[in-house]
């Protein structure tokens, strides 16, 4: 496709894409597709982790891993959407020889080319124009340009094109000044004059496209032979290049750091920092509001017990029978009164902790995804080139989803737990203090199966999270890619490795489950158990006369109770703590490593800055700490209103030299000046706002497209 898609693995799983390794043919294929000089460059040769999307190749090399990708499918027919966009003259020569040409990698092959490069149109056996969207000349090269088509008119457009470029380049040769002296190394010889409008580079960049090479030898590209000798003679300008290169250059091994493919998880409890934080997220103030409210509830459903125990006790009292004696309205009134606050004061409070505790975590959730937004749209761009787009997503979604939903809803249900259960405990050891031994043994036992769980459950949690990142990364990737693995039959391979990492996510959630369940039993086993010993006790107390009927009623229908509010306080303070991993998550994000400083106020530049003066003085950069220099002591001086053409082979530089312009990376050594100013001292959205980029991927946006096309009159905001 004329957007190479690549996905998330080794150069050489890239190029495999899931069939058999053939160690001849899979060196035949990259020396054909120009990719073995590539390879050497390469940290790990072609085991080199290329990272999401291929970040860590340039768009040349994606070009060319596509195409090796096509070569290595061992296809009967090729369809090539402008395959040589994206590579230069040379290499684009060397793909018509090796790959496309009669006596390329694919000559037995039938190969349709969608292409507007003249040479490409040369070496091909039949040529098919196209215009507004039919067929309007079809034949071979020969037939079509010995007369008059539209094939003749667009080849003369392309050479009226270059004869121009080099009319305006012999103009402004002879009116401007010359800069520097162009350093020609494959002839060995130099001149006192260079273009001043023509940035030479010595380091991996080649001095001549194709075209003026021919035109200085006096050939003319038309046939498939010539193409043949500037391929050759760019194949050992190359060789040659590359050896001068590597013998100047010479520079320590780094540890290198590969492209993280697998995500870690942290271990043993969430630290108390984290919860402190979430609770400063939250408010303080809420949440001591939702707990006093919560314990204000459980106080209120003490006494609306207590008044219904005390009003059975008078009942009792006023005669041998409970139903028949008379009772005066004044005292029903006043009972049914009571009651009725009570339980009006219950609903109240349990109305403003629901409130308190929902406004606090709407106001926690903001802020967290506030920060974690922040930090990720300000840390450097190496932090993409480790992290796998899918984890960032997971992040974003599924522990955001956590922190929105279930964390608080969770904190609220343990803490009303918590005092149901102190509660509980309180009523039954007042009246009968043996029952403390009972109670004892059950908190003891609860409290040791709480430590086991919470541990298993927290864990468990951190798996499935880490687990999902894979899912969101594969699902990306498959949708990018759908063109291509339909292309190459592969549907039904991409839907089973979806399968699998949905299967690997769900063995932890499924052990989650069984975990549960198996607290459950083990819980309501024991409680069962000791709550039939304590009712039992009450019950030989109420016969003995020792304790009123009344209060046993109740205090045995809390203890019926305690067992499954203690399992219950058990299950929510696991999940609580569970829930808690996904503010641990996003915090770990919240706190990377961000870019300089936005705005530095003691380092403004003027109003008119820049004029457009650009100087890079002795300038080194590099990707990440881990990797060797991509760029080596650059220096050189452009003027305002210059034209400054940068040209090298894939992968020289190019791109990191206007990276190194907008920040992006950063300098490891020298600096760059924009009009005298040191653009490290200055803010970034300084040097970022009032200079323009248009980058080799572009990214459109719907809602620009909206508002170029409308004919109203926008405001300038």
């Amino acid at each position: 496709s004329q957007q190479a898609w690549i996905f998330n693995g080794t150069l050489r799983d890239n190029i495999l894409f899931h069939r058999p390794y053939d160690p001849e043919r899979y060196s035949t294929i990259l020396k054909a597709c120009a990719l073995e000089s590539d390879i050497k460059l390469l940290p790990d040769g072609d085991q080199t982790d290329i990272g999401d999307k291929g970040v860590n190749l340039s768009g040349g090399q994606k070009q060319r891993v596509s195409i090796a990708r096509a070569c290595y499918a061992e296809a009967d027919v090729y369809l090539f959407d402008d395959p040589l966009a994206a590579v230069d003259a040379h290499v684009a020569t060397h793909l018509l020889t090796h790959v496309f040409g009669r006596g390329g990698l694919l000559c037995g092959k039938t190969r349709i080319i969608a292409t507007h490069h003249p040479i490409a149109i040369a070496a091909a056996d039949r040529v098919a124009v196209l215009e507004s969207g039919r067929l309007v000349e079809f034949g071979s090269y020969a037939s079509l340009t010995g007369r008059t088509s539209r094939l003749n008119d667009f080849l003369k457009s392309e050479e009226l094109k270059k004869r121009l470029l080099s009319e305006s380049e012999a103009v402004s040769e002879s009116v401007a000044a010359p800069t520097e002296k162009l350093v020609c190394r494959r002839r060995g010889t130099s001149t006192d004059s260079a273009r001043p409008n023509v940035m030479v580079v010595p380091c991996d960049l080649t001095e001549l496209t194709p075209m003026e090479e021919s035109e200085e030898l006096g050939t003319e590209v038309d046939t498939e032979e010539d193409i043949k000798s500037i391929s050759s003679t760019a194949s050992d300008e190359e060789e040659f290049h590359s050896k001068d290169i590597a013998s100047e250059v010479k520079e320590e091994p780094h540890e290198r750091q590969k492209p993280s493919t697998e995500e870690t998880s942290a271990t043993g409890r969430v630290k108390f920092a984290v919860f402190w934080l979430y609770i400063c997220q939250v408010g303080v103030c809420f949440v001591i509001t939702g707990v006093v409210m919560i314990l204000l509830n459980q106080l209120s459903w003490l006494g609306n017990n207590l008044w219904l125990a005390d009003w059975s006790k008078e009942n009792a009292n006023s005669g041998a029978d409970n139903y028949t004696a008379p009772q005066p309205k004044f005292a029903i009134g006043l009972r049914l009164g009571v009651y009725s606050i009570i339980g009006l004061s219950q609903f109240m409070f349990t109305l403003f902790s629901c409130l308190a505790l929902a406004i606090g975590s709407a106001h926690a959730s903001k802020r967290l995804h506030h920060n974690l937004l922040s930090r990720i749209l300000h840390v450097p761009t190496g932090f993409f080139d480790l992290v796998p787009h899918g984890r960032i997503m997971n992040r974003f979604s599924n522990d955001v989803s956590i922190a929105d939903h279930h964390l608080m809803i969770s904190f609220r249900s343990m803490t009303n737990t918590l005092f149901g259960c102190l509660i509980t405990f309180a009523l039954s050891v007042v009246p009968s203090p043996y029952i403390l031994i009972f109670l004892a043994v059950l908190i003891a036992f609860y409290g040791f199966m709480q430590v086991i769980f919470v541990a298993t459950r927290r864990q468990l949690q951190r798996l499935d999270s880490v687990s999902k990142s894979p899912i969101f990364s594969h699902f990306a990737e498959t949708l990018l890619g759908t063109e291509t693995i339909r292309a190459y039959g592969l549907c039904d391979l991409f839907v089973s490795t979806n399968d699998a990492r949905i299967d690997a996510n769900n063995r932890a959630l499924y052990s989650v489950i069984t975990a549960t369940r198996w607290l459950s039993m083990m819980l309501e086993t024991v409680g069962n158990l000791l709550t039939l010993a304590t009712s039992m006790a009450f019950v030989t107390a109420t016969r003995e006369g020792s304790l009123d009927p009344g209060l046993a009623g109740l205090v045995i229908s809390y203890t019926l109770n305690f067992t499954q509010g203690l399992s219950w306080f058990v299950r929510m303070s696991a999940e609580l703590e569970t829930n808690v991993v996904s503010v641990e998550r996003i915090l770990e994000y919240s706190e990377l490593a961000i870019e300089a400083p936005w705005k530095v106020p003691d380092k403004q530049p003027p109003p008119q800055w820049p004029e457009g003066g650009i100087e890079f003085i002795n300038y080194s950069t590099r990707y990440r700490e881990d990797l060797d220099l991509v760029l080596k002591s650059i220096s050189v001086s452009i003027k305002p209103s210059e034209k400054i053409g940068i040209v090298g082979r894939t992968g020289s530089g190019k791109s990191s030299l206007v990276l190194a312009l907008f920040r992006i990376i950063e300098p490891t050594g020298g600096e760059i000046r924009l009009d005298g100013i040191n653009i490290s001292e200055i803010g970034l959205h300084d040097i970022r706002g009032r200079i323009t980029l248009i980058p080799q991927v572009r990214d459109i946006h719907k809602k620009v497209f909206l508002v170029l096309n409308t004919s109203i009159a926008l405001p300038d905001q």
